[in-house]
């Protein structure tokens, strides 16, 4: 499968899937974080970065934009 698609299937699939049902969720900071951090998780997986490489959240996102985001801070 190539990137591109993966980040398709990312972009579209994978935070609509987590917050399933979220509306009748009270999301707190933890919450957030949490969810934040599984996205990272797939992002890295997708663009195969590893721990050992060191590349910041913040560089993955500029990479990585998504088209919209489900989680307003």
């Amino acid at each position: 499968m190539t990137r591109s698609a993966m980040e398709s299937l990312d972009r579209h699939f994978t935070l609509p899937i987590m917050l399933y049902g979220s509306e009748c969720w009270v999301i707190n900071k933890a919450d957030v974080q949490r969810i934040d951090a599984v996205d990272q998780w797939c992002l890295r997986r997708i663009l195969d970065i590893r721990w050992h490489d060191f590349v910041s959240n913040a560089d993955i996102h500029l990479h990585y934009q998504p088209a919209t985001t489900l989680i307003h801070h």
